[in-house]
């Protein structure tokens, strides 16, 4: 079972905000592609459209599908990977990163924060 961890303040992230941010790094980037599974019992295909503001990172040798821009809440979401509480982990790192840019904090699911301790 995921984790989610938002980057979020007290006035609502734009979208806008958000391409700024993004366009800003070279280890994000926004989605391009929709998502696409493969059914391990039947072999049928799953298509899921890529949302606005979805963006990838950039992790060793992949992209991997990480941060999702939140429109209602004016947050970013993203799921905390096995490794998360380890401080050399990538997406904390960069969550870590965004949040400073963006003059937000890392909120868990149950209102604890995290910080680069």
């Amino acid at each position: 079972m995921s984790y989610t961890i938002q980057i979020k303040r007290a006035e609502p992230i734009s979208l806008a905000e958000w391409s700024e941010v993004v366009r800003s790094r070279t280890d994000l980037r926004f989605r391009e592609e929709d998502h696409v599974a493969r059914n391990p019992q039947t072999g049928a295909v799953i298509t899921i459209a890529r949302a606005e503001g979805e963006a990838d990172l950039h992790v060793g040798d992949a992209w991997l599908p990480c941060f999702r821009w939140r429109g209602r809440q004016g947050t970013i979401a993203f799921n905390a990977p096995g490794d998360f509480d380890e401080p050399e982990s990538p997406v904390r790192r960069v969550a870590l990163e965004l949040a400073k840019q963006l003059n937000a904090r890392l909120v868990g699911e149950e209102g604890e924060e995290y910080d680069d301790s």
